[in-house]
C-alpha cells in the first residue's frame, strides 16, 4: 500500500487550521487559509462550514487526476484577545450554491511616476487588465475580490516601463502588489536592460492611507504630502538605478481609508488588521495526512506551534539576508550558488511545522524579490533604439542584473514560489510560476548535454507549476520529451550511471565520462513527482533504477555514498572531499532513497533503499534533532518514518 494511502487510514477525521490573535483586543475579520485535501477527495468545488457558517472557497492547486489538492477557505471569525484557536472545518461534497459575489470596488486613486536618466517624468495609471476577465477580476467571493491591473508609463507619445498591479480587497483594507515591469507586456516597448533615475507612488485620495510592507528592508523613506497628495518615494533619485531585461521590482502595500466620519473604533480596527494581520495556517497533522504539501507530501512532524526555534530561524534570516531594494532578502541571487541550496523537496516546511506567521512573512519578502530574476531561457535583448538607456552598463550587469541569475537547467527550483502560493494563493507568486513555466521549455531546448540533476529538478518544477495551474500541458510535454529524448540515453541494468556526463576538469582525469550519485537523487525526485502526477510506469522504473545505482555502484559499504562514479564498467570512483562521507552531498540523497522505496515493487530493493537513507540520517538525528528536523533535505524521511 502506498504511503499516502496508508496515511489516509489514520488521518484525522476532520481538517483543521490554527489562527492566533496577536493583539490585546478582540478581532472579527475575514481569514484566508489554504486547506490541503487528499487526492480524489474533491473533483469539483464543494462546500465548507466553519463554526456552523458557510465559508467561500477558491481552488488553488490540483492533483494530476484533476481533483482539488489545495483550496483556499475564506471564513469570517471572531477571536478573543491573544487567543490561539484551533478551528475545525466541515467539508462536504455537496455542490456549493452560487451566492452573491462582492463587486470589485473602484480602483484606488493612485498613480506612479517614473523618471528617466535625463529627468523626463513618465506617468502610469493602473487600469483593470481586460485579459484577466471583466474588471480585471481573477477571483471573487462574497468576502474577497482579487483583481489584476496594468498600465504603462507615458510622457507625451513616449512609453517607458510597464506597470503590473494586483489588488486583494478584504474587509477593511486592500492589499496592493505593484511591479515596475521592464518586460514586453501590454503596450510597453522592448527596452532590454535600462537605466532610470527615480520611481514613486502617488496617492491622489487624501483619505487613503498607504503602508508599505518591508519598508525598512527596502530602505523606504516616510511618505510626504505634495499639493494634497501623498507621495511615497520607492527608488532614487539616483544615477545607479536600472532594471534587467524582462525583470521587475515589486513592492506590496496595505491601503485603507482614514476618514474623520468613520464610526468609533473603526480606524483602530483597520490599523490592527494592517499592523498585526491574522494569519491562519492548516493544521500540521491534517496537512501531513493528505500528502498534498509540496510535490512529495510532508513536511516532517513538528510542535505545531511557535517555539524558540522560530525566533532563531527568523533571526538567521534577518542577519544573513542582504536587504535594500535590490537585495536578495535571504534567497541566493545566484540560482546555482553553492551547488543546490535552492533545490529540495520543499522550501517553507517550517512555516507549517511551527505554525509560524513570522516565517511566512520572511518568505513573503524573498518571494517579492523573485521578479528581479531574469526570465529563464531568454537571452538578453539589446534593441538599438534603447541603446542610450544602456550607457555605462557592463555586460555582467546586463546578464546578471543586481547579481540575480535566471533559473538554469541544473538548478531549476520553484520550491519557494510554489510553497508560498500553496500557503497563500498569492496572485503575484502565481504570475512568477507562470513565467518560470514559459522559461522551462526554453531552457530544455537544444541542451548541450543531459544530467541527472538537470532532468530531475526540471521535472519536479514542471509538476509544481502545472499543479498550481500556472501552465497547461507542461507535464505532458516533459513526459513526451522524456520518452523521446531522455530515456534512450539512460544507463541499462548493468551500467554504473544513470545519465553519463561528458568529461569535466573537476572529475577524475578530465578525460573520463562520469555520473554523480547525489545528482541521481535529484533525478529520483523529478521522476517520482512526474509518476505521481501522470502515472507513467516508465518514470517509476527510471526512478527505481536510479536509486539502485545510488545504492549499489554509487555506495561504498561501511563508508557511505560516493561523489563521482566513472561511466565505464571498471574504473576508480571518488569519495567526497572536505567533509565526512555521511555529510554534505550525502544529505541530498536521503529524499531520493525514501521516494524510490515507495516506488520499488521488489521487497529487497525497498529494504535496501530505506536502509541507505537510515544510515545517512542516523548521525544527524543523534547530534542535533531539532536542527535536523528543520532541514529541508530531511523532511521526506522524517515524515515517512513518523508514527501517523
Amino acid at each position: 500500500m502506498p504511503w499516502f494511502a496508508a496515511a489516509l487510514l489514520l488521518a484525522p477525521q476532520q481538517p483543521a487550521f490554527v489562527v492566533h490573535n496577536p493583539s490585546a483586543v478582540p478581532r472579527r475579520e475575514t481569514l484566508r487559509v489554504s486547506m490541503p485535501l487528499p487526492q480524489g477527495r474533491w473533483r469539483k468545488l464543494g462546500t465548507a462550514r466553519i463554526a456552523g457558517h458557510a465559508a467561500p472557497l477558491v481552488p488553488l492547486v490540483h492533483w494530476g487526476d484533476g481533483s482539488v489538492a489545495v483550496v483556499q477557505i475564506q471564513p469570517r471569525l471572531e477571536l478573543a484577545p491573544r487567543q490561539r484557536r484551533r478551528v475545525l472545518v466541515e467539508l462536504s461534497d455537496e455542490e456549493a450554491r452560487p451566492g452573491e459575489v462582492a463587486a470589485p470596488p473602484p480602483v484606488p486613486r493612485v498613480h506612479t511616476e517614473l523618471e528617466d536618466p535625463w529627468g523626463t517624468v513618465y506617468r502610469a495609471d493602473l487600469l483593470p487588465d481586460p485579459t484577466a476577465g471583466p474588471n480585471g477580476v481573477l477571483s471573487a467571493t462574497p468576502h474577497v475580490v482579487v483583481q489584476r491591473l496594468v498600465g504603462s508609463h507615458r510622457a507625451g507619445s513616449r512609453t517607458f516601463f510597464g506597470l503590473v498591479g494586483y489588488l486583494v480587497n478584504l474587509d477593511r483594507r486592500v492589499e496592493l502588489t505593484l511591479s515596475l515591469d521592464n518586460g514586453a507586456h501590454h503596450d510597453a516597448p522592448v527596452l532590454g536592460p535600462a537605466r532610470f533615475r527615480a520611481f514613486r507612488l502617488v496617492v491622489d485620495d487624501p483619505n487613503l492611507r498607504i503602508r508599505p510592507r518591508f519598508a525598512r528592508e527596502n530602505h523606504l523613506p516616510l511618505p510626504h504630502r505634495h499639493h494634497g497628495s501623498w507621495i511615497q518615494d520607492l527608488l532614487g533619485p539616483s544615477l545607479q538605478l536600472y532594471l534587467g531585461d524582462a525583470t521587475a521590482k515589486t513592492w506590496r502595500f496595505d491601503l485603507y481609508r482614514d476618514h474623520p466620519d468613520a464610526p468609533p473604533g473603526e480606524t483602530e480596527a483597520v490599523r490592527l488588521s494592517v499592523e498585526q494581520p491574522l494569519v491562519a495556517l492548516p493544521e500540521l497533522a491534517w496537512t501531513r495526512s493528505t500528502g498534498a504539501f509540496g510535490t512529495h507530501g510532508g513536511p516532517a512532524p513538528g510542535p505545531g506551534e511557535p517555539t524558540s526555534t522560530v525566533n532563531e530561524i527568523a533571526f538567521a534570516w534577518r542577519t544573513s539576508g542582504e536587504f535594500g531594494p535590490f537585495g536578495d532578502f535571504g534567497d541566493a541571487r545566484d540560482a546555482a550558488a553553492n551547488g543546490t541550496p535552492r533545490n529540495g523537496p520543499c522550501a517553507l516546511h517550517n512555516v507549517l511545522r511551527f505554525a509560524a506567521p513570522e516565517l511566512l512573512r520572511s518568505a513573503e519578502g524573498m518571494v517579492l524579490q523573485q521578479s528581479l530574476r531574469p526570465t529563464p531561457g531568454q537571452p538578453v535583448r539589446t534593441p538599438v533604439a534603447a541603446a542610450a538607456l544602456r550607457q555605462r552598463m557592463s555586460v555582467r550587469a546586463m546578464q546578471r542584473p543586481h547579481g540575480f541569475t535566471a533559473l538554469d537547467y541544473e538548478h531549476f527550483s520553484v520550491d519557494l514560489l510554489f510553497d508560498y502560493y500553496w500557503l497563500t494563493g498569492d496572485p503575484y507568486a502565481h504570475r512568477e510560476l507562470r513565467r518560470a513555466g514559459i522559461g522551462l521549455r526554453r531552457v530544455l531546448h537544444d541542451l548541450p548535454m543531459q544530467t541527472c540533476r538537470g532532468e530531475g529538478w526540471c521535472m519536479q518544477a514542471a509538476v509544481a507549476i502545472e499543479r498550481a495551474g500556472a501552465a497547461r500541458g507542461l507535464v505532458a510535454w516533459l513526459r513526451t520529451r522524456f520518452a523521446n529524448e531522455v530515456r534512450p540515453h539512460l544507463g541499462r541494468d548493468r551500467d554504473r550511471f544513470v545519465l553519463a556526463q561528458p568529461p569535466h576538469p573537476d572529475a577524475f582525469d578530465g578525460r573520463t565520462r562520469f555520473d554523480c550519485p547525489w545528482q541521481m537523487a535529484a533525478f529520483v525526485h523529478g521522476a517520482h513527482a512526474m509518476f505521481r502526477h501522470c502515472g507513467d510506469a516508465q518514470l517509476r522504473d527510471a526512478a527505481v533504477r536510479a536509486a539502485a545505482v545510488m545504492a549499489g555502484p554509487g555506495w561504498l559499504d561501511d563508508v557511505g555514498p560516493k561523489y563521482f562514479v566513472t561511466a565505464s564498467a571498471l574504473g576508480e570512483d571518488c569519495m567526497p572531499i572536505g567533509h565526512g562521507p555521511l555529510e554534505g552531498t550525502a544529505v541530498l540523497q536521503i529524499g531520493g532513497f525514501v521516494l524510490a522505496a515507495e516506488l520499488a515493487t521488489d521487497h529487497a530493493q525497498r529494504t535496501l533503499f530505506r536502509t541507505r537513507a537510515q544510515i545517512i540520517v542516523a548521525p544527524h538525528r543523534k547530534s542535533d534533532l531539532e536542527r535536523t528536523a528543520a532541514n529541508p533535505w530531511f523532511q521526506l524521511a522524517l515524515d515517512r518514518w513518523a508514527v501517523r
